[in-house]
């Protein structure tokens, strides 16, 4: 990206405990067509194409596809998989092994009550 962040941040993250918010695919998946969905097509299949060399041929194909034929579920669907094995690649990396992961259970993509589930786990 275009924003940096000092080394000193960065050393801190890596070495701090990793908090995974475990939310159903499907809770996450209803948010971002919520949230995106109303993006243009030109700039999602703009964006979508930025990553086909990681998100592969057929599956940029076929969520471009889906997003032409209105059907966003699907599109972000196969984006949000993308982007979830994404994530549990670059913490499973050895660099990472030592760090502490900690797994908070919700039902809802809602911040505030997310992160009353975060403080309640902190409180502890």
């Amino acid at each position: 990206g275009l924003i940096n962040i000092t080394l000193s941040f960065f050393e801190q993250m890596r070495t701090s405990p990793l908090v995974f918010l475990d939310i159903p695919f499907e809770k996450r998946l209803d948010h971002i067509v919520q949230g995106y969905g109303s993006y243009s097509k030109e700039k999602l299949i703009n964006a979508i194409l930025r990553i086909k060399k990681k998100l592969g041929g057929l599956e940029t194909k076929n969520a471009i596809n889906a997003l032409l034929e209105d059907d966003m579920r699907s599109c972000f669907a196969i984006l949000l998989r993308y982007y979830d094995k994404l994530y549990l690649k670059s913490t499973g990396n050895p660099a990472q092994a030592q760090r502490k992961v900690i797994h908070i259970s919700s039902d809802t993509t809602s911040a505030p009550i997310n992160l009353k589930h975060l403080m309640d786990h902190v409180n502890k």
